[in-house]
Parts: structure tokens; sequence; C-alpha cells
């Protein structure tokens, strides 16, 4: 296909888009699934292919991003600055939706390395005895109920073993409050295994 071929594809495309995207505006149910059908498998496969994410995942993306469209269609006379860029939002809104999700399952993970570091510290002679589900819920109660910002301390703290100067900088906490809260999730660990152990 030649580059004036290419343009007039993409041309007739944005005017379908333009289109479909005024009659969503007049409550047309038929161009809401026109429209779908039109991007859904496209912006799949950009997941699958740009962040190596599973069908499932993908298909979650696509549809948190396929949501939010139509949540502003309803909520906004004109949630976009021109329908013709109908394309390029949808692309944009999954790209972000998508970063999140990669942010959240690494922050995941990193909570997951911190659960281990808290029953690496435990004694190997008195690990047998905190094998129950709630105990080890009630571990993770301690980390899961702290604000954002102190979760990540414990993280940088804990794990990276950053000194507090470098955590203060990164989170944007004074030094002190970065102490007082690692100080605070200690006791409220070591108040656990009193409690555990007594």
């Amino acid at each position: 296909m030649d580059e004036e071929a290419k343009r007039e594809d993409k041309e007739k495309s944005r005017r379908e888009d333009e289109e479909l995207y005024y009659r969503i505006l007049n409550g047309d149910e038929e161009a809401s699934e026109a429209l779908i059908r039109k991007y859904r498998y496209r912006l799949i496969g950009f997941c699958i292919q740009e962040f190596n994410f599973p069908l499932e995942i993908a298909e979650d993306t696509v549809q948190e991003c396929f949501c939010s469209f139509f949540v502003k269609v309803k909520s906004s006379s004109s949630p976009l600055k021109t329908p013709r860029a109908l394309k390029e939002f949808f692309y944009i809104s999954v790209r972000r939706i998508a970063f999140r999700k990669k942010r959240k399952t690494k922050i995941e993970d990193l909570y997951d390395d911190l659960y281990d570091k808290l029953f690496r510290d435990i004694p190997p002679e008195e690990f047998d005895r905190i094998q129950d589900k709630e105990t080890i819920l009630e571990i993770k109660k301690i980390i899961d109920t702290l604000p954002e910002k102190k979760k990540r301390a414990s993280i940088l703290r804990f794990i990276y073993k950053l000194p507090y100067k470098e955590i203060s900088e990164k989170l944007g906490v004074p030094e002190g409050d970065i102490r007082r809260w690692i100080h605070e999730i200690r006791e409220s660990l070591r108040a656990w295994r009193r409690k555990f152990y007594i």
C-alpha cells in the first residue's frame, strides 16, 4: 500500500471515529458496540506486545480503558478536545492504565519480599509456631494497614537498606518522620511477637 492510500485509510478511519463519537454522545448503543469492536482487539494486542501482559490482564486493561471513556462521555458533553483523536485517546489511556498495573505489580512484589524478610527475622527454632494462616495474616496486616508512604519507607529501609536521609529525599518526607515511622513499625512487630510468644 502506497503512502497516499495509507493517508486515505487513516482519514477514513478518523471520519468513522468522529461519526461514532457523536452518535455515542447522543446515546446510540450500537455506536458504542461498533467502537468497541473496532478497537478492542487492537488494544489487547497492543497490551500483549508492548507490556508483555497475559491475555487476561490485557483484556482487563482494555476493559478499564473503555469503561473510563464511557464514564467520561456520560459525565461531559465533550471529553475529547477533538473526536478525530479518538484512536490516540484510547492508546494513551491504555498505556497509562498498563503502566499503573505494572507499578502496582512491582510494589506488590516488593511487599512480598518484605513479608519474607519478616519471616527470616524469626529464629528457625520458633518458625514452626507461625505456620497457621491466622498468624501469617496478622503479620501482613501490620504492613497492609500502613499508609502508602509508610509502606514505601518500610520497603526502602528493610529491603533496600537505604539510609534514612536517602529515603527522606525519595519520598519527600522529613528525615525525622522517616525515623519515627520505622521505629513505630519495628515497635508494632515487636509488640506482635511479644503477644504471640507469651
